[in-house]
């Protein structure tokens, strides 16, 4: 990895997306596709934090990964929204979330990095965030916020977004596992530097099951539906429907709905939202999908019902299945459609606190107005 060093003192603002994650044990999610990758809405969720960094004040933004680096860029190419200026790094070794984005805010010569979680999906204004902690002096700033699910106003839970000033960064070793929050926070805080939390709106985008995973495509889809029509769909009813899919005129569309490139709903079927198709799907005559998420290239057969499902790249429901919450893997992630056991989703509750180290070091706190 390249430091960057120059007479010049730093400037200007670099954003980072930490998306070089290992997969979690026993994530059935990401046995299926990486991380970044996961669709959300018909888009891979590390898009969303990358939209959100395409923003005036930031000058770049480096992505983190660890395998994937072909595969994301290949995903990203040419999709409506990103940064001007994007880059990616590979950690051939596990560096850890402060490793990453000491390695990537150390090879640009800017002072301010706004680094974000690749799946995050962040909701606050980028400019406001920054001008809190560039007012503040701090070293880094954390951006929480507050927990109702915790019982009170004074929980804090971390959005997985810092801002830090480039002199963080030289805490953090040039080699080994290093993070953020159990690491590099408290030693800021211990070595007596400013430390402070920023409330903001809440970001959403914790990914730990199918439920969850379900749930945030229908915010999205919702979200998608409810916002300016995207190049490249057309708007029918509640449905977002990509220019060269095909939907039949006489095909029930119910709710909110994103139709991806490609695909196909045949007469009779019947779409009940919030509902994602993925590119090069096919919902047959009489096939009913209601609450579901199908990825790329899935196939429902005629007769046939799901509801509250995902169906990974490739799944077939045969003929005349009717499935409930249930999580269907296809050819493309490694298991044949015939005989494929199907697997019940488990619940996790999605509610994350603040660990007792990071908790300690935000004890001053930064409000927005």
């Amino acid at each position: 990895m390249t430091v960057v060093s120059s007479l010049e003192a730093p400037q200007g603002v670099w954003g980072i997306v930490l998306a070089g994650a290992f997969a979690r044990a026993g994530s059935s999610l990401e046995k299926l596709r990486p991380r970044p990758l996961l669709p959300v809405a018909n888009d891979p969720v590390v898009a969303y934090p990358l939209r959100w960094l395409a923003h005036d004040a930031v000058d770049g933004v480096s992505v983190c990964l660890n395998r994937e680096t072909r595969e994301v860029r290949s995903a990203l190419s040419g999709r409506a929204g990103m940064p001007g200026r994007l880059e990616f790094l590979d950690d051939h070794a596990p560096r850890g979330s402060a490793g990453s984005a000491r390695d990537a805010a150390l090879s640009t010569g800017a002072r301010t990095f706004i680094v974000v979680s690749g799946t995050t999906l962040p909701t606050a204004d980028v400019g406001l965030i920054l001008a809190a902690h560039e007012s503040s002096g701090a070293a880094v700033t954390v951006v929480v916020h507050e927990d109702s699910a915790a019982g009170s106003e004074e929980s804090l839970s971390p959005s997985d977004i810092y801002v830090f000033d480039r002199r963080a960064f030289h805490h953090v070793g040039e080699d080994g596992y290093q993070d953020i929050k159990e690491t590099l926070v408290p030693k800021l805080y211990a070595v007596g530097e400013r430390v402070v939390a920023h409330t903001a709106p809440r970001a959403f985008g914790r990914l730990f099951d199918t439920e969850a995973y379900l749930a945030l495509n229908d915010m999205l889809v919702s979200s998608a539906v409810d916002a300016r029509v995207p190049e490249g769909y057309r708007r029918v009813g509640e449905a977002l429907i990509h220019e060269t899919a095909w939907v039949s005129p006489r095909a029930r569309l119910l709710g909110p709905m994103v139709v991806g490139a490609r695909a196909t709903v045949e007469d009779a079927a019947t779409l009940v939202g919030p509902v994602a198709i993925g590119s090069g799907s096919y919902v047959a005559h009489r096939a009913v999908v209601s609450r579901s998420v199908l990825w790329e290239g899935c196939l429902v057969e005629p007769g046939s019902e799901i509801d509250r499902c995902l169906l990974a790249d490739g799944a077939t429901v045969i003929a005349g299945t009717r499935l409930y919450r249930t999580l269907k893997k296809g050819r493309r992630s490694g298991q044949t459609t015939r005989g494929t056991r199907e697997r019940p989703m488990a619940h996790r509750p999605a509610t994350l606190r603040m660990s007792g180290a990071l908790l300690s070091a935000v004890t001053e706190r930064v409000r927005t107005a």
